[in-house]
C-alpha cells in the first residue's frame, strides 16, 4: 500500500513537471512569436494637384503617424508626355517620413514610348533631389488590363536597372491582376508593391467591401514573392453615369460633373475599414508590412474622413459616435428647423430615418433628407450616404408642429 501511493505520488509529480515545461514553451513560443512580429506600418498618399494651406497644415500636423508620404509628382498625359505636379518642397523637407514619388500612367492610355517615358521619369527625379528631396523611392501608378502586363514587367524591369539599388522601385497593383500568370514577372522586377482594394467596380457594391478585399488580400499575399502594402480609403465620391448606365464620371474632391443628374454619392464606412484592419493585425499575410492610405485628409475636405478619424483609426482608438437630434424654434412658434449634431470625437452617419411627433402637421426635409408621410405622421428619409463629422451639425429640414417636437424626434436607422 506505502509503495503504490509513493509510486503515485511520483508519477502526479512527473507529469505535473511534464505539463509545467508544455506551458513554459508554449509562452515562450507565443513571446517569441509576438517579439517577431514586425508592427504594421502607415504611409499616405499625397494626391493634391493643388497644394493649399490645409493640406500643408495637414502633412505638418500628421506626420508623427506616417512611415512614408507618396507624393504624386507626374501624370502622363493621353500622347505619353510626363506631366509634373506642382508641388511645395518645403513642406516635404528635414527629418520625418520617408518621400515616395508616384507616377500615375493612364491604363486607358495606349502605348507609349517606354524609352522616353523612362527618360522622363528619371530626369524629373533628379530634379527632385536637386531641390533637396532626400527620394527613397519611386512608384508606378498604372492601372493597365492584364493584356498589358508583360509589357509593363519588362518597362519596370528597365526602369530597376537604371535606379540605384538605394532607391526603391514600387507600384500599385490591382486585384484584376491576381487570374493572370504575368503578374509573377510584374512583380519580380520590384521591390515592393500597394494592392488597392478600394474602386467603383460595381456602383451597388460601394467603393469598398471589406469582406471581398480580405479574400483579395489573402491571395495576393500567397503571390506576392515581395513586400507589400494594401491601400486603404478615406474618402466618399460622386458617381456619374450616362444615359446607357455606364460610369461617366467619378468625383472626389474636384468638381467633374457638375450638372448630371444621374448621379450617386458612395461613402466608406471608418468601421469597415477598421474591421478590415482588425483581421489583418490579427493574421497578416507572409510579406505584408502595413497601410497605405489614400488619400491623407485636409479640414477642407467635403466628401473625406476627417482628420480625426483617421488618426484614430491608425492609432487603434475607438470610432465615437454620438449624434443627437435638435428642433429649434424660429420666429414662428409653429415652425422649426430640424437638425442633426455629432457631438462624437470621430465621423458618424446621420441618422437613416428620422421619425417626427405626431402633432406635426407639415415638414420637409433639406440636404439629403426627404419628407415622406408614413404611418399616419412624417418622417425624414436619407437618401444618400453621407458622414457628419465631430462636432458639426447639418439641417436635416423643417417641421411645423403643434409644439416644441425635440423630445419627441426618433433616430430610426
Amino acid at each position: 500500500m506505502d509503495f503504490i501511493t509513493t509510486s503515485m505520488h511520483r508519477t502526479k509529480i512527473v507529469i505535473g513537471c511534464a505539463f509545467f515545461a508544455l506551458g513554459v514553451f508554449i509562452l515562450s513560443g507565443m513571446a517569441a512569436t509576438e517579439k517577431s512580429r514586425v508592427p504594421l506600418e502607415h504611409d499616405a498618399y499625397i494626391w493634391q494637384r493643388s497644394w493649399r494651406p490645409a493640406l500643408l497644415e495637414a502633412i505638418s500636423t500628421n506626420k508623427n503617424l506616417v512611415r512614408a508620404w507618396r507624393v504624386l509628382a507626374a501624370q502622363v498625359s493621353p500622347t505619353g508626355k510626363l506631366l509634373p505636379v506642382s508641388i511645395n518642397p518645403k513642406a516635404l523637407e528635414g527629418s520625418g517620413p520617408l518621400l515616395i514619388m508616384v507616377v500615375r500612367i493612364d491604363g486607358q492610355l495606349p502605348n507609349f514610348d517606354q524609352l522616353r517615358l523612362l527618360d522622363d521619369v528619371l530626369a524629373l527625379h533628379q530634379q527632385w533631389r536637386d531641390q533637396g528631396l532626400g527620394v527613397a523611392g519611386i512608384e508606378i501608378d498604372h492601372d493597365c488590363g492584364t493584356a498589358k502586363l508583360p509589357g509593363y514587367a519588362r518597362f519596370l524591369a528597365t526602369l530597376r536597372s537604371r535606379l540605384e539599388r538605394t532607391t526603391q522601385l514600387s507600384i500599385t497593383a490591382l486585384p484584376a491582376w491576381l487570374a493572370s500568370s504575368h503578374l509573377v514577372d510584374v512583380l519580380g522586377a520590384i521591390d515592393e508593391s500597394v494592392l488597392q482594394v478600394h474602386s467603383v467596380q460595381n456602383p451597388s457594391n460601394g467603393l469598398f467591401d471589406q469582406v471581398q478585399a480580405g479574400r483579395w488580400i489573402a491571395d495576393y499575399g500567397n503571390k506576392s514573392p515581395t513586400v507589400f502594402r494594401v491601400a486603404l480609403p478615406t474618402y466618399g465620391s460622386r458617381i456619374g453615369f450616362d444615359d446607357f448606365g455606364n460610369v461617366a464620371f467619378v468625383e472626389s474632391e474636384s468638381t467633374l460633373g457638375q450638372g448630371q443628374t444621374k448621379a450617386q454619392e458612395l461613402i466608406v464606412a471608418p468601421e469597415s475599414v477598421r474591421q478590415l484592419m482588425n483581421s489583418l493585425n490579427r493574421d497578416a499575410p507572409k510579406n505584408f508590412r502595413g497601410y497605405a492610405w489614400f488619400r491623407l485628409p485636409t479640414n477642407e475636405d467635403q466628401r473625406a474622413w476627417s482628420i480625426a478619424t483617421w488618426r484614430s483609426l491608425i492609432q487603434g482608438k475607438p470610432l465615437t459616435q454620438v449624434v443627437g437630434l435638435i428642433a429649434r424654434p424660429t420666429s414662428d412658434p409653429r415652425l422649426f428647423d430640424l437638425v442633426a449634431r455629432n457631438d462624437g470625437e470621430t465621423d458618424a452617419s446621420p441618422p437613416t430615418r428620422i421619425k417626427l411627433a405626431g402633432n406635426c402637421s407639415d415638414a420637409d426635409g433639406l440636404g439629403v433628407y426627404a419628407a415622406k408621410e408614413m404611418e399616419g405622421r412624417f418622417w425624414l428619409v436619407r437618401n444618400t450616404p453621407s458622414l457628419l463629422h465631430p462636432q458639426r451639425e447639418i439641417n436635416v429640414g423643417w417641421a411645423r408642429c403643434e409644439e416644441n417636437p425635440s423630445k419627441a424626434l426618433h433616430d430610426q436607422s
